[in-house]
């Protein structure tokens, strides 16, 4: 069997080239929004991957038993450090400042 592993990573780098050479306001406001996405994404993935911050259980077996319990609040807020809230809150900030770039050029270009 032939298989051929392709690295997305280098046609993603090139396909970023590409838009950041080419001089068009449509490549603008599609690299604005592909970075308003990412960084919006990457704000908020501390606050998915330790579960919701507001409300979330914590699952033990015990002799074959499943047991649920719901973790105290402080728990809950300790799963996020205050460095990656600060760094969660920046990331998120240049995102939603991204995306309005992103819909103040296309309603410029758009002639809205």
């Amino acid at each position: 069997m032939n298989t051929t592993n392709i690295d997305w990573r280098w046609i993603a780098l090139i396909f970023l080239i590409l838009l950041l050479l080419s001089r068009n306001a449509l490549t603008n406001i599609a690299v604005l929004a592909i970075g308003a996405g990412w960084a919006i994404q990457a704000g908020l993935e501390p606050w998915r991957r330790s579960g919701s911050v507001l409300g979330s259980t914590k699952v033990t077996y015990w002799r074959g038993q499943r047991i649920v319990t719901k973790q105290p609040a402080r728990a809950r807020l300790r799963s996020v450090s205050p460095l990656q809230v600060i760094v969660s809150f920046v990331y998120v900030a240049l995102g939603l400042g991204s995306a309005y770039a992103a819909l103040y050029w296309f309603a410029r270009v758009s002639g809205l």
